[in-house]
């Protein structure tokens, strides 16, 4: 028998059991918030262990990382996500920026609007003295009667705690049912002609873009 088969037929159903355990002891959402802590501490742990100071004395920026060291979701989940953290950093008057370099990069088909959203490599810091990093990977385990209808509601505390003073890193965004902190029907009703969207990202003048992401035209810019 070899390691996987093992892993899948015999440690996987334990590991579950245990997770349901945690569950019924702590309930859902505290085993969430359990999980996106360990996943925090190992990136923190792998990826951000540089020496190099970078932010000095910069104001605290909250920035979206799609670079590819954990799982981040498809297209629609990573947008929904950029939107909707992008939507509660204006409301808290806090710099968003967005690293999106993997397996592509954004700005090579999306170009800022009236928010400049870009960052350079050499302005992002790993080094865990000057970044905090958070995370908040939305999992089937909230789609419980006790969490669900609270749902935007909870990830909405979730940002106003974590977001603290320092340089934020968003590793990823809420992917599955809900984005991070509100669904974009929500942030599109209580938006003004579509003020929030019409300072993200325009298309360039690739024709491709139009294929690629013409579904979210209304939520994210124009085209050229």
């Amino acid at each position: 028998m070899g390691l996987t088969y093992i892993k899948s037929r015999f440690l996987h159903p334990v590991k579950m059991k245990w997770y349901d355990l945690q569950i019924e002891i702590i309930g859902a959402w505290k085993f969430f918030l359990k999980r996106q802590r360990s996943g925090e501490r190992k990136l923190t742990k792998i990826h951000y262990q540089s020496t190099d100071k970078i932010c000095g004395n910069k104001r605290s920026t909250v920035i979206y990382m799609a670079n590819g060291y954990t799982w981040h979701g498809g297209l629609a989940d990573r947008l929904k996500g950029i939107v909707s953290l992008y939507a509660w950093c204006s409301d808290h008057s806090k710099p968003f920026k967005i690293n999106f370099c993997h397996p592509f990069r954004l700005h090579n088909y999306l170009i800022p609007n009236e928010y400049d959203w870009q960052i350079a490599d050499e302005d992002i810091s790993y080094n865990p003295c000057e970044v905090a990093v958070k995370q908040c990977l939305i999992a089937p385990v909230l789609a419980v009667p006790t969490v669900q209808p609270r749902l935007p509601e909870l990830l909405g505390e979730w940002l106003d705690e974590h977001l603290v003073p320092g340089v934020a890193r968003i590793s990823q965004s809420a992917i599955w049912q809900q984005p991070i902190c509100r669904t974009i029907r929500q942030v599109v009703q209580t938006s003004s002609s579509f003020t929030e969207f019409d300072r993200l990202p325009q298309g360039t003048d690739r024709r491709e873009i139009y294929f690629h992401l013409i579904s979210f035209y209304h939520f994210i810019g124009r085209f050229y």
